[in-house]
């Protein structure tokens, strides 16, 4: 069985700016275990994995686990790739969840979806993300709502957050999406056909992985039994740049074409 004190560490420089790059050496030459890739240009989040899967020069070609994650994430367990390889060495699910507890809201970002989104939910978004105009209000209701909702009653919903997370499982579950943040992947994802070849940039990776898995028969679940935190940033604004919408126009019309049209049924 694989030993946790054998995990391999790559972090993929994506930045084009002298003091992130600088920041990034500082940050692998702080670790040892740590090997800085510098990648030609922005990658993307499954651009940046994939150049790292095929950049892995004098090791081994498929490694039993593959975990993609934000550079934001911390590990309050020291032995999570213990309990990892432990709860997982028998069947093991091809895409694992772990609970990643926001630093914000102290809340489990997963699942990042339970259930698949209807076809029309899709669409709706394609629609949505279509124009700028259009990205902004639909930016503006979501931030709208959220606030009416923490507004409403703050004491009733927090005494239900207590309580989901009081009744919460404790055992893995059968879950849709992972959260992006950070995904596990067994061998069996890349050996069944499973890849980080998403069709966009930045969006939409969560339920690329979840169409890919659906596809090849291959089981997401969500184990809250091995945790993580997201030290989350605070937001950057409400409304993205126009580069931003760009990314999420393409994102959203890439998802309905291949999965959700009726032609990908």
């Amino acid at each position: 069985m694989p030993r946790a004190d054998a995990v391999d560490i790559v972090l993929v420089d994506n930045s084009d700016k002298a003091g992130e790059r600088e920041r990034a050496e500082a940050a692998a030459g702080a670790h040892g275990r740590v090997r800085l890739l510098r990648a030609e240009g922005a990658l993307g989040y499954f651009g940046a994995a994939r150049f790292a899967l095929t950049t892995r020069a004098g090791l081994p070609s498929a490694p039993e686990w593959v975990i993609v994650s934000n550079a934001d994430i911390a590990f309050p367990d020291a032995a999570f790739f213990d309990e990892l390889i432990r709860s997982h060495a028998v069947a093991p699910s091809a895409v694992i969840a772990p609970a990643i507890l926001s630093d914000r809201t102290g809340a489990d970002q997963n699942p990042g979806m339970a259930e698949r989104p209807s076809g029309r939910r899709m669409r709706f978004l394609r629609a949505a993300f279509s124009t700028y105009p259009t990205c902004l209000a639909y930016h503006l209701a979501s931030y709208v709502k959220v606030r009416l909702l923490a507004a409403w009653n703050p004491l009733r919903a927090s005494l239900r957050g207590l309580r989901a997370r009081a009744s919460a499982p404790s055992a893995p579950y059968a879950i849709y999406a992972p959260h992006g943040a950070f995904m596990i992947f067994h061998r069996s994802y890349f050996d069944r056909g499973g890849t980080f070849d998403h069709g966009a940039f930045l969006f939409g990776e969560e339920i690329f992985i979840a169409e890919t898995c659906r596809r090849l028969g291959l089981a997401v679940v969500h184990d809250p039994r091995l945790r993580v935190r997201h030290r989350e940033h605070v937001s950057t604004g409400m409304f993205p740049s126009r580069k931003v919408a760009r990314f999420e126009r393409e994102a959203n019309a890439y998802l309905v074409g291949e999965f959700f049209s009726p032609s990908a049924a």
